[in-house]
């Protein structure tokens, strides 16, 4: 999914996120939360996020890695990119609660939920 900068008039600059967030992102987050380790805040989610978004066209990140200068990043964008990003990934960890058609639904389940902990302290 390709996120346009909103800083951008001209909708040049862009990340690309995955549809589904998989395991080698996971892997990849990982990787770069080591290597960032040194660094904290929106520059640490900001070295993750270029590490974990599928591409990206930003300004002054071209090339190798080495020869970028984030000192010289519009902060502006860094903020952007690592909630655009960083964000997104980290929404993957909630799963959403399952809702209960009705009361009596919710109590039968605590029901057996309260005598399966009952039967295992005894």
């Amino acid at each position: 999914m390709r996120i346009d900068c909103p800083l951008d008039d001209g909708k040049e600059y862009h990340v690309t996120i995955p549809d589904v967030w998989l395991g080698l992102h996971y892997h990849a987050y990982l990787d770069a939360m080591e290597s960032a380790k040194d660094v904290r805040g929106v520059l640490q989610k900001f070295i993750v996020s270029i590490a974990i978004c599928d591409d990206f066209h930003l300004p002054g990140l071209t090339g190798k890695a080495e020869n970028w200068d984030l000192m010289k990043c519009d902060l502006r964008l860094m903020v952007w990119v690592s909630q655009s990003v960083v964000d997104n990934f980290t929404s993957c960890f909630v799963v959403p609660k399952k809702k209960y058609n009705n009361t009596g639904q919710l109590l039968e389940l605590m029901k057996q939920t309260t005598a399966g902990r009952s039967q295992k302290a005894a």
